[in-house]
């Protein structure tokens, strides 16, 4: 037996008999009734009071919101920008004062900050990354580079991250940071920690054993997790290849788990350059809520700046609801 699986399999035994024993008093309806109006209250007095963290797109926020103890899903193609649609949510979680906690088992600490910069600084990720900056790009980074600092987004970069080392991390970032959401960069590269050593017939049993922990994260330590999650190929021998929840990638576990699934839509990914009334699909991309818990399925269409890769509303004249942050003279800049 190899030792580290069985040190992680005590250690998930030991985490589930606390989470059995944990002091957790069942709450009468009286005592919630309070709470519930103090969040009706704040919607009726501020038009801009959201309950939960926002999504980072003011269309969508107004059909849904991160609501803590939840788990999302943000499913796409591989190339489509999942990657992209969860920075342009973390800095705008950050930037109304919410600390991130961020897991990238796909991307090092190091290529997430280049795309934080280019979100931030409206600034080509591709230029900061591979080649050498203009110097307009420069100034435009160099400006920004407070705002850029003082994000709270917290980065840990551990490949084959285990959900029970996800649990620890997460406490430790909820006890020492104050985080108030999760994003996880994705689900189908993390592990449970002990698959190697049999206990599951197929990766399918294991993704659903980990789908089951990130719901237990997130009501555990009260976040909203956001994780990653990758499409099967099925999509691409459709006609309209929009996805639909089957679509996921060892899916049954992943759409009973989750409180919403959300996909991503670009019709340029899939060669599609005119819609059916013959305009330009170029930018375009839908956001589908496909499964909403707490809410109704709907599709909103926004736009995709692919030199940054991140994710706009198409009207950009509604107000922010955090009046605190203003957008940059640039036009192509939610922040």
């Amino acid at each position: 037996i190899d030792i580290f699986n069985l040190l992680a399999t005590a250690a998930r035994t030991i985490s589930d008999i606390q989470a059995l024993n944990v002091n957790k008093q069942a709450a009468k309806v009286s005592e919630l009734t309070k709470p519930m109006l103090d969040d009706i209250d704040k919607r009726l007095k501020d038009d801009g009071y959201k309950p939960g963290v926002t999504t980072g797109l003011r269309s969508i926020d107004a059909k849904m919101a991160y609501r803590n103890g939840n788990l999302w899903y943000i499913a796409a193609r591989p190339g489509v920008g999942k990657t992209g649609f969860m920075i342009t949510g973390a800095i705008m979680a950050a930037l109304s004062g919410v600390p991130v906690g961020i897991f990238s088992l796909e991307m090092t600490k190091e290529e997430l900050m280049f795309r934080i910069a280019a979100q931030i600084s409206s600034v080509d990720v591709e230029h900061l990354m591979n080649q050498k900056p203009e110097e307009s790009e420069l100034i435009q980074l160099h400006e920004n580079l407070g705002r850029i600092e003082n994000l709270p987004i917290y980065i840990d970069d551990t490949p084959a991250l285990s959900i029970m080392e996800m649990r620890s991390k997460t406490s430790i970032m909820k006890e020492k940071f104050g985080i108030g959401i999760v994003f996880v960069d994705y689900v189908q590269l993390m592990t449970d920690g002990s698959s190697t050593s049999g206990n599951f017939k197929n990766r399918e049993q294991e993704i659903s054993t980990i789908s089951r922990g990130l719901k237990q994260v997130a009501k555990e330590c009260d976040v909203p997790v956001v994780s990653l999650s990758q499409l099967s190929r099925d999509v691409e021998k459709r006609g309209d290849k929009r996805p639909v929840l089957s679509d996921l990638r060892e899916s049954g576990s992943l759409e009973q788990d989750a409180d919403g699934v959300v996909f991503i839509y670009r019709p340029e990914y899939h060669h599609e350059h005119r819609d059916k009334e013959g305009n330009s699909t170029a930018g375009s991309a839908e956001i589908i809520i496909a499964k909403h818990r707490n809410g109704s399925i709907a599709a909103r269409k926004v736009r995709f700046i692919a030199h940054t890769t991140r994710f706009v509303d198409l009207d950009r004249n509604l107000p922010h609801p955090d009046n605190r942050i203003e957008p940059q003279s640039n036009d192509d800049s939610p922040f």
